[in-house]
């Protein structure tokens, strides 16, 4: 009987505990090489969410110059920001007086020129940024500043 537990014993097969925690350390190792490219990714795609709403945000402005809902008269810079406590967009245009309605007559507040964006855009969080600029040259081309 003793001699069968013996020979049960010596034939048993699988890891020792030095193996298992060479293992261990190894794949320690290579962690801890791996995470630090992977830590940057969301930042990443948080500036590429903020670049895509100011892209968004200038293409609907576009698109309203283009259509004669927004009549320029003169270059402006219009700052973007996001109000946590009401969620929504702010815009603030720069230059008073450089934007006006259909009419060209009515000069375009941050409310009115919102109201106008507004139908092409939803009031999206800033993920990264704290502030888009959307520059609105004289001839009413549209650009957005990464």
């Amino acid at each position: 009987m003793i001699q069968k537990n013996n020979k049960r014993l010596k034939n048993r097969k699988g890891f020792t505990l030095v193996e298992l925690i060479v293992v261990i350390a190894i794949l320690g190792i290579l962690a801890a090489m791996v995470a630090p490219k992977f830590g940057g990714i969301t930042d990443n795609a948080k500036t590429a969410a903020d670049d895509q709403l100011g892209a968004i945000i200038r293409n609907a402005a576009a698109i309203d110059i283009a259509s004669g809902n927004i009549v320029v008269k003169k270059a402006t810079h219009v700052n973007v920001t996001y109000n946590s406590t009401t969620s929504k967009l702010i815009y603030a245009i720069v230059t008073g007086e450089s934007l006006y309605g259909k009419d060209g007559a009515t000069a375009l507040t941050e409310d009115s020129f919102k109201t106008l964006i507004d139908k092409m855009v939803t009031d999206t969080p800033l993920q990264k940024k704290q502030i888009l600029e959307i520059i609105i040259d004289a001839s009413g081309n549209v650009s957005y500043t990464k």
